[in-house]
């Protein structure tokens, strides 16, 4: 890939896409409607699970606060409503939509694995559909010849997940966190697939 010309791109480590605009807005002294307000706020409220998530900084914090008062919302309350609108589970057409829709892949030593991530406001849901959902990574690792799938589950009110997967037993094995049954996995205060999860799964897999 080139150019002609030198191209220009902001790269800021902050927990929304949402955030670089917004501050954008501010930089060319620019107050945004509150349509355009409420939108960013949206999608600030959803990368940063609400301001709980470990890749929120203060730098988004400051921009929810003026976000709020631009779309004249109360950015909290209506994070929240937001959340509670919107079911994670049942917004995909069928199941492989659903756990391939934030699905990244990775490898350690020549074993490639991938992990998925949905956010629910109760694991209640979750508990419904999780037969169809563990048959869904059965399918997955055949199709794509992974060594592990799995989805993180995360409960944004609790600020707990749930890891199911499907692979080889010996990298199932080396997760390590507590396990509540045969390829199911507690872990409670993990909110981050890269921040929290990632770097575990990493150093676990590369010394199994």
């Amino acid at each position: 890939f080139h150019t002609e010309t030198p191209i220009r791109f902001i790269n800021q480590p902050l927990g929304s896409t949402c955030s670089v605009v917004a501050t954008l807005y501010q930089q060319a002294g620019i107050k945004p409607d509150s349509k355009v307000a409420s939108l960013m706020l949206a999608g600030l409220l959803s990368d940063t699970v609400l301001l709980k998530s470990p890749t929120t900084t203060a730098v988004d914090r400051d921009l929810v606060g003026w976000l709020g008062k631009c779309s004249d919302l109360d950015p909290l309350e209506f994070g929240r409503q937001m959340f509670q609108a919107g079911s994670a589970l049942a917004a995909y057409p069928n199941v492989e939509a659903l756990l391939t829709a934030d699905f990244k892949e990775y490898e350690v030593d020549g074993r490639r694995f991938g992990v998925g991530q949905v956010e629910v406001v109760t694991f209640q849901e979750f508990e419904e559909r999780r037969g169809e959902l563990v048959q869904g990574l059965v399918s997955l690792v055949e199709k794509r010849t992974l060594s592990l799938a799995g989805l993180l589950v995360t409960d944004i009110v609790q600020q707990n997940s749930q890891f199911v997967v499907h692979g080889d037993k010996d990298l199932i094995t080396a997760i390590g966190y507590p396990q509540l049954e045969s390829g199911r996995f507690e872990l409670k205060g993990v909110l981050s697939r890269k921040k929290q999860l990632l770097p575990h799964l990493l150093r676990a897999f590369k010394e199994s």
